[in-house]
């Protein structure tokens, strides 16, 4: 792998670490730790050689429909909200705001997936 590249892994492994670590405090953090650690995995994975791109698969096929079961949120907060929400604080009264920052990190993560399994449909790991 070219020093780009081990860059450009190493960035999203850095990402996704920061995003489980920071998910410790948040009130179901186990859920959303994991997902951005199993990404912050696979691209850990990518970095050494030993990517798995079924792996890759299922697990941009399971975010892309966890998205879909939180797809009205960002609709609701266009609707009801504005984008200054998604920065505001959590309120009973205004559900969307968290269920549309879920959906928004769910993306990165799905995004992030896409990308690696282009990758790894482009450039066979050589051992």
């Amino acid at each position: 792998m070219t020093a780009t590249g081990k860059l450009h892994c190493s960035a999203w492994i850095l990402v996704f670490a920061s995003f489980s670590f920071l998910q410790l405090n948040d009130p179901d953090p186990f859920p959303w730790s994991l997902v951005y650690f199993l990404c912050g995995l696979l691209w850990f994975a990518e970095l050494f050689g030993r990517r798995n791109i079924w792996i890759i698969y299922m697990a941009t096929l399971g975010l892309t429909f966890w998205m879909g079961a939180l797809a009205n949120a960002p609709v609701d907060l266009f609707n009801l909200g504005t984008t200054k929400d998604l920065f505001a604080e959590m309120s009973p009264g205004k559900p969307y705001i968290e269920e549309s920052r879920e959906f928004f990190g769910l993306g990165i993560c799905t995004i992030s997936l896409l990308i690696l399994f282009a990758k790894a449909r482009s450039v066979p790991v050589k051992h």
